[in-house]
């Protein structure tokens, strides 16, 4: 068995937070994820949500939508710089 983190058998124990405003986009994100192996998905279609949860929990891949919130981009840096949650993940930032 390869040790490779991204083998298919082994993408369910990656967590990842996906912020989408969107309903359709978002459930349509969380489905082809889950056909790609990767089970632990949060969802949240607000900001301050997302938010919470990182008070909460870790993660390892952040996916967040550039309109969920006007201070989105805010959030990113302050991750990135330790100042919330605990783990500086991988982070897509997608712009529409």
């Amino acid at each position: 068995m390869s040790t490779n983190k991204f083998d298919k058998d082994r993408r369910g124990d990656i967590d990842i937070f996906l912020g989408e405003p969107n309903e359709q986009v978002r459930d349509s994100m969380r489905a082809t994820l889950r056909g790609e192996g990767f089970c632990k998905t949060r969802i949240f279609c607000r900001m301050e949500d997302l938010v919470a949860a990182f008070a909460e929990t870790s993660h390892d891949v952040l996916i967040l939508a550039d309109d969920i919130h006007h201070s989105s981009f805010e959030v990113l840096k302050d991750i990135c710089a330790f100042k919330l949650g605990r783990n500086p993940s991988p982070a897509l930032y997608c712009h529409r």
